[in-house]
């Protein structure tokens, strides 16, 4: 298994009364990873908060800016380029 798929994996909807823990997220990653981990925590969120977890969605939130603010310089600059901002 690659880590990609193990970040999906890892960040597949689960029963609301476990808890996911975010392992993955301290691991290595590149920068294509690290955006499928980025995508999946909001994933996450955006189901927790659907449930009614809204404690849940805010530990997902957390965890999404977590790994937006761990983005290298170079995914920032090619980022910034696709949309135009430089």
């Amino acid at each position: 298994m690659t880590r990609a798929e193990a970040i999906v994996v890892q960040t597949r909807p689960v029963p609301a009364a476990v808890r996911v823990s975010c392992e993955v997220h301290q691991l290595p990653m590149g920068d294509d990873e690290l955006e499928l981990h980025i995508q999946a925590c909001g994933d996450q969120m955006r189901l927790a908060h659907s449930e009614g977890r809204r404690t849940d969605a805010m530990d997902w939130l957390r965890r999404q800016n977590d790994a937006i603010k761990a983005r290298s310089p170079e995914q920032v600059r090619r980022m910034e380029v696709e949309r135009g901002i430089t």
